[in-house]
């Protein structure tokens, strides 16, 4: 009896161990996730800035 106590014992610490473990994982990938976006949306941000500004650049020189 006194096993079967210890193991469920164990496995309980175990499976607390793995959750934690899991929510961590989760925590750094929704933070990946973020930073990913972030990038993303800076990316498009800036080739947009540098089309308009080449075509404003464009333009005054053909005036």
């Amino acid at each position: 009896m006194v096993d079967s106590t210890n193991s469920v014992a164990e496995l309980t610490e175990s499976f607390a161990i793995k959750a934690e473990e899991s929510k961590a994982l989760q925590l750094e990938l929704t933070k990946t996730v973020e930073r990913e976006r972030l990038l993303r949306q800076f990316m498009v941000i800036s080739w947009v800035g540098f089309a308009a500004l080449t075509a404003v650049i464009v333009t005054m020189v053909k005036k």
